[in-house]
């Protein structure tokens, strides 16, 4: 299934931006 896929994905990404919060381009907040 393409949807369960899609959701692996989704939740890898969000595994790594949660423990790389430095190493995300997509959510550098000048800080």
């Amino acid at each position: 299934m393409f949807f369960a896929r899609l959701m692996q994905a989704l939740l890898l990404v969000l595994k790594q931006s949660l423990y790389f919060p430095c190493q995300t381009p997509h959510k550098s907040t000048p800080q």
